[in-house]
């Protein structure tokens, strides 16, 4: 008979089919975990996006009006869901300009729910009024799948007062009605 010795038994090792199958399945619940957390993190980073672009559009709405309304005559400043005013190029008057961006369409997933202007008179004589705009957006984009966003933006304008140089006759020229910068 041959004798096989213990020693080499015992060194032998490997893997039972159940100690490789529990090795899989704690395996597979880490990758399961893994992923759940990488797929959210991807629908965080779309809903990011979609936000920052509904920011950029609200930035570029804002401008747009500021740009035309810093020129604007203060006196025919009118706010409500609408701006209305008269804008002024050097010392020509432009047409009178009625801007509603309610409900515009800026991208498939992004439009202008509301808007509102309000317009607050200056305490300070002679200083212009300022006029405090909040523009709503809705998001609704199909990676989103909470239903739609609503973003808020406002802000503050003030248009620049305007003079026609050409009526400032020499003895007005030390008025004091004047803002002190002119």
């Amino acid at each position: 008979m041959i004798h096989i010795p213990t020693t080499f038994v015992k060194d032998r090792s490997g893997v039972t089919l159940a100690e490789m199958m529990v090795a899989f399945g704690v395996f597979g619940i880490f990758i399961s975990i893994a992923m759940g957390g990488f797929m959210q993190s991807l629908r965080n980073q779309r809903v990011a996006l979609v936000l920052m672009e509904a920011n950029d559009a609200g930035s570029i709405i804002f401008e747009n009006i500021a740009r035309q309304l810093r020129t604007a005559s203060p006196s025919g400043i009118t706010g409500g869901s609408c701006i209305g005013f008269t804008p002024h190029e050097g010392t020509q008057e432009l047409p009178h300009v009625n801007y509603c961006p309610t409900d515009t369409v800026i991208s498939t997933a992004i439009k202008v729910a509301s808007f509102n202007a309000d317009v607050i008179s200056s305490l300070t004589q002679g200083a212009p009024p300022r006029v405090m705009m909040t523009i709503t957006m809705e998001i609704s984009d199909a990676s989103i799948s909470s239903g739609p966003i609503r973003k808020t933006l406002q802000t503050t304008i003030s248009p620049r007062i305007y003079y026609n140089l050409n009526s400032i006759t020499p003895h007005r020229q030390n008025d004091t009605s004047l803002p002190a910068w002119f």
